[in-house]
């Protein structure tokens, strides 16, 4: 081999080590950005458990014979887990991911046989699994954030009691429903932990089951005849809340007057 085969061999090599070292480097910045960015983006993640508060009721064109048990509201379970994120003093975003029931509760008057009658508490529960983005502005007062929010969430059937298997098989039962998630709440600032208490409501665009003509059967009559019967309902959760700073050292002086 000749010296200046020699020497642009020793090039070649060097051009490749550099290379290599290039590549190291560019992934070293990009993992060394991923992670700045995420110590920029997500601020905290926590979760909120409470109560739903729920009013579900089917209004009929025309009133059956016997009437129409009255509707009485239903108290059930919520959860949300979320994320807070680009967090400024006054804003954040807060998507979320969570369960809450909907439905209602009414007596029922029963007979077996004469001189055996009673009342029986019944209940209509649909169970969601439901996601949204929450635009929260907030105001920092020391310890204290109270805050509001609104933002776009769907709703996923998860299952359903006895009561909406007949308008599920007409194709009526709306197992995903869209709409919106607001309300406020205030929040207390312990350190790395951020305790919160909070109502939110619920608004739907689409119905829990689309506006329905039905076959109602007329025991006086003994006939039938056709019956539209429309749903309206309400929902509002009242949630006990818990979160955690992923990277409480990263915490501003704006952030923390």
């Amino acid at each position: 081999m000749s010296p200046y085969e020699l020497v642009l061999g020793r090039v070649r090599l060097s051009l490749i080590n550099l290379g290599k070292m290039k590549s190291v480097l560019f992934l070293a910045a990009t993992l060394f950005a991923v992670q700045s960015s995420s110590a920029q983006l997500f601020k905290r993640i926590g979760m909120q458990q409470g109560v739903s508060y729920s009013f579900f009721e089917p209004t009929y064109s025309i009133t059956p014979q016997y009437g129409a048990p009255s509707q009485d509201h239903l108290i059930g379970y919520s959860a949300r887990a979320f994320a807070d994120l680009l967090e400024s003093r006054y804003f954040r975003l807060s998507p979320g991911l969570g369960f809450f029931q909907l439905g209602s509760s009414y007596e029922n008057n029963w007979s077996f046989y004469p001189g055996a009658t009673g009342k029986a508490k019944l209940y209509n529960i649909l169970n969601y699994a439901t996601f949204d983005i929450a635009a929260t502005g907030q105001l920092t007062l020391g310890h204290f954030v109270p805050y509001i929010f609104i933002g776009p969430r769907v709703d996923r059937l998860l299952n359903s009691s006895s009561y909406f298997l007949y308008y599920d098989v007409l194709g009526n039962l709306n197992k995903t429903r869209y709409g919106l998630r607001y309300g406020a709440g205030l929040a207390v600032k312990l350190k790395a932990l951020r305790v919160s208490v909070d109502w939110a409501g619920l608004y739907s665009f689409n119905e829990v089951i689309d506006e329905s003509d039905i076959e109602y059967f007329d025991n006086g009559s003994g006939r039938t005849q056709p019956v539209t019967v429309r749903f309206k309902d309400s929902v509002q959760l009242f949630t006990l809340g818990i979160a955690v700073d992923i990277h409480p050292a990263t915490t501003t002086t704006s952030e923390t007057r």
